[in-house]
């Protein structure tokens, strides 16, 4: 036998399915009439002038295929300036139109770059070393 709570559950998903039915209904009804909002004859027209928007924003946002930013002394200097300001080497790469690589080049080539400490010899290589020299 169902209980109160099982007989409420079954009620509310009836009322669920009936208003996602009513919900359907309303979205078909806007696509259908969605050109006549937008001031165009048909869907086809629709269609048409969503396709043409899609093309125009594609080729806005194509990359450049090619052209690299030369990278001269002026730049060298600005990123130099940019670095010491402290600057983040993304930050530095999008102003200047060159890449976080080429940021990583000219900071090097500045003098702009730590140097790594020199790695210490591993205990077992160094007794070795040692052992090697003891018997000469």
């Amino acid at each position: 036998m169902p209980s109160d709570k099982q007989k409420e559950i079954a009620a509310y998903k009836a009322k669920i399915a009936v208003l996602e039915k009513a919900v359907a209904s309303e979205l078909l009804t806007k696509l259908t009439n969605l050109h006549k909002e937008a001031g165009l004859e048909s869907t086809e027209a629709l269609i048409a002038e969503l396709k043409k928007l899609n093309k125009a924003t594609r080729k806005a946002k194509a990359p450049r295929k090619g052209k690299r930013t030369r990278i001269t002394p002026a730049i060298k200097s600005g990123v130099g300036k940019a670095v010491r300001a402290g600057r983040k080497g993304a930050e530095i790469a999008k102003r200047f139109g060159i890449s976080i690589p080429s940021i990583q080049n000219i900071k090097t080539e500045l003098g702009l770059v730590k140097k790594r400490a020199a790695k210490k010899p591993a205990k077992k290589a160094a007794k070795k070393r040692a052992t090697k020299r003891a018997k000469k």
